[in-house]
């Protein structure tokens, strides 16, 4: 693993603040993954009891839409919509996310 996805992981276990749409509403969300790297969280903040888990072995593929936002696809669930601050840092989600997936 190189040092980059390293750090990259180290980011997501510790979680990050972004922004998740739904049904078109635009809302905060902490997204994070498990220490195990197997699962991928997203909710109002970690470890709540309503955040949606997506389990790395049901990912599918990242589809970039408009300028700031990513969709990451998971097999039989329905996908997770984020929203970034800015075009850069979604290219960079859009690449290293399917990296931490394998």
């Amino acid at each position: 693993m190189n040092v980059e996805l390293v750090i990259v992981r180290a980011l997501f276990i510790k979680g990050f603040e972004s922004m998740r749409v739904i049904n078109g509403t635009v809302e905060k969300c902490v997204v994070y993954i498990d220490i195990n790297a197997s699962t991928l969280f997203c909710g109002n903040r970690k470890r709540s009891s309503t955040v949606d888990g997506y389990s790395f072995s049901n990912f599918a593929q990242v589809i970039p839409e408009g300028d700031t936002v990513l969709t990451v696809v998971f097999n039989g669930l329905t996908p997770l919509v984020l929203q970034f601050s800015n075009p850069k840092t979604r290219d960079y989600m859009a690449t290293m996310i399917p990296k931490l997936m394998v």
